[in-house]
């Protein structure tokens, strides 16, 4: 059953052709085992090479190290080349500040890409399951994602990942490995019920299966589907209007008028793409970014300028927002600046301030004690919207304070606590996509406040290295 599954899906999306060379990321777990078995069933009717890579995170001991050798056994018995890597996990994500769950995908997908090229490897096939792809969904839906988010994870990628186990769920991979005799590793960290994505997969989906008529794994995978085709088209519209308003010459110029005159979902999806087009991606821009472009275009007055992210400007002149890298004057050329993604529950070392963050959701009962202090802050976290970020202020960024009843520039607020001007830039922000949430240190926003409706609390906590 299984077989036919992953055949319909891996034509349905055309994953595969004849000739491809594929590396299958194998952890030794019951997925990707699974995966390696199917792929190797199939590999003469889709007239296919494949290979195999391990990573061994160096996270549990010996276990790890059992787990490179089953997976180099089991690649033996299957007739397939396995690539083998052993990584410190845990020393690289202190080094970058990341999360262990981070730093080991990052290592990770370092490690097929790198492979992928010395092998001029056509695909990488991962074990992402319709478990997954619902616990991605939920998680995501958690933060405040837009349409983008909503799509999930894609079944295939141009950068040449593929999914081919997408529409099979974890108990069919269970089923079939029993049924096919197939050993594995089982990694006892999956099922720990500290991390977000274990809490939904463990708690949260089995409840809502148990309490609901509803195959919750099915539905939300279809919700995404159904998504996906919409941001496609909107996306393809957005195109349209971005190849209609917009012009390069090195720097992006687009038509105020034509602008504004869009649909809010075409005009801010019009500036990613001009932002884009420049840094190459959008890491580290925010809705609010975004945002600001766009009320620029509408009311800001001719020569205005406001600062973006990672360096760039947008400035209106002659009927136009042109978007393009900052030129600051040598005056200006060693201001501080900073931008981290921050996980809802995990840490992240900023260098350039010699500060580590660390988060945690916390489920708010009534014998909780809030224990404040200038280094931590609570948040409702349903109030929450998006990604979290820590970054240096940004031209224009505003807050609410706590009791004040209005809202007041970074600047201004800089002023009043009497905060020296070359000290601004090395104070932390805690920000989400609609906004500042703490300028860190100093002031929390009134948006995210704990009040008798909290359910779920984020404890943000900042120490000096």
């Amino acid at each position: 059953m299984i077989l036919e599954k992953v055949k319909n899906t891996i034509e349905k999306h055309s994953m595969l052709k004849k000739g491809d060379k594929v590396i299958i990321a194998l952890s030794g777990g019951p997925d990707s085992v699974c995966l390696m078995d199917v792929l190797s069933r199939l590999k003469d009717e889709y007239g296919i090479r494949l290979y195999a890579a391990h990573l061994n995170h160096q996270i549990r001991g010996i276990e790890a190290q059992k787990d490179a050798m089953f997976c180099m056994k089991r690649c033996e018995e299957e007739g397939i080349m396995c690539f083998i890597k052993a990584y410190d996990v845990p020393a690289y994500s202190r080094e970058k500040g990341l999360s262990i769950e981070e730093g080991a995908r990052e290592l990770r997908y370092g490690m097929f890409f790198e492979l992928q090229k010395k092998l001029s490897a056509d695909k990488i096939a991962v074990a992402h399951n319709l478990d997954d792809q619902a616990e991605t969904l939920i998680m995501r839906m958690m933060r405040g994602t837009g349409l983008e988010g909503l799509k999930g994870m894609e079944y295939s990628r141009r950068d040449g990942i593929i999914r081919p186990l997408l529409d099979v769920t974890r108990a069919e991979i269970e089923a079939y490995i029993s049924q096919r005799g197939l050993s594995f590793r089982l990694d006892s960290t999956n099922l720990e019920d500290i991390y977000t994505r274990n809490k939904i997969r463990l708690r949260l989906i089995p409840y809502m299966d148990d309490n609901f008529n509803v195959d919750m794994k099915k539905a939300l995978s279809r919700m995404g589907s159904l998504l996906s085709d919409d941001a496609e088209y909107i996306n393809s519209c957005a195109k349209t209007e971005f190849d209609r308003v917009c012009s390069m010459e090195g720097e992006v110029r687009i038509d105020t008028d034509a602008l504004t005159a869009l649909h809010n979902a075409i005009s801010s999806r019009v500036v990613r793409m001009a932002i884009g087009a420049i840094l190459g991606d959008i890491k580290g821009v925010q809705q609010v970014h975004i945002e600001y472009v766009i009320e620029l275009a509408r009311g800001g007055k001719e020569g205005s300028r406001i600062d973006i992210s990672r360096g760039l400007m947008a400035i209106k002149e002659n009927g136009r927002i042109v978007i393009k890298k900052n030129q600051a004057p040598d005056s200006n050329a060693e201001k501080m600046s900073f931008h981290y993604d921050l996980e809802s529950e995990g840490s992240v070392r900023i260098e350039e301030i010699g500060v580590r963050v660390q988060t945690k959701i916390i489920d708010k009962g009534d014998s909780l004690h809030i224990e404040r202090d200038r280094h931590t802050a609570y948040f409702d976290f349903d109030k929450v919207k998006g990604k979290l970020s820590i970054t240096s202020r940004m031209e224009g960024d505003r807050i609410r304070p706590i009791g004040l009843g209005g809202t007041k520039k970074l600047k201004d607020l800089f002023i009043d606590l009497k905060i020296e001007r070359e000290k601004r830039d090395y104070i932390p922000v805690l920000r989400d996509e609609n906004g500042v949430m703490w300028v860190m240190g100093y002031r929390l926003s009134e948006a995210y406040r704990v009040d008798a409706h909290t359910k779920r609390l984020l404890k943000v906590t900042f120490t000096e290295l």
